[in-house]
């Protein structure tokens, strides 16, 4: 069963604290969100999630991106999806791993100038 929660998670502590005064200004009750300060996207052992949104940074190694991408469709629920901005060549990377993840899907890609956006599912 999908929850109702709000998870965050980003490596910037301003940049948290700004998202969960969005989050709650846009009705949310602040008791509903959970906040991590964390390297990685997402808490380990958390999920399932029904929407994983996030970007990319473009200086991440190919591991790194590798394991971040692993991350997010281990956490997806069934149905789930994750829309992912960036640079174009680590979404390009992101395009590639997804088609060779069991169950993984390409719903869209977009393109502007040099960046991207990706949505993805995990369909099984």
């Amino acid at each position: 069963k999908m929850s109702d929660e709000v998870h965050i998670s980003d490596r910037d502590l301003l940049a948290l604290r700004t998202t969960e005064q969005n989050i709650v200004g846009n009705q949310l009750s602040n008791s509903r969100i959970q906040s991590y300060h964390a390297v990685s996207w997402l808490p380990v052992n958390q999920g399932p999630f029904e929407l994983v949104v996030g970007t990319l940074r473009g200086d991440e190694p190919r591991e790194a991106l590798a394991i971040q991408i692993e991350q997010i469709v281990a956490t997806l629920g069934v149905p789930g999806v994750a829309i992912v901005s960036g640079e174009s060549t680590p979404i390009t990377r992101i395009q590639k791993q997804v088609a060779q993840i069991d169950g993984g899907q390409i719903d869209a890609r977009e393109k502007y100038r040099g960046s991207s956006v990706i949505s993805f599912r995990k369909s099984r």
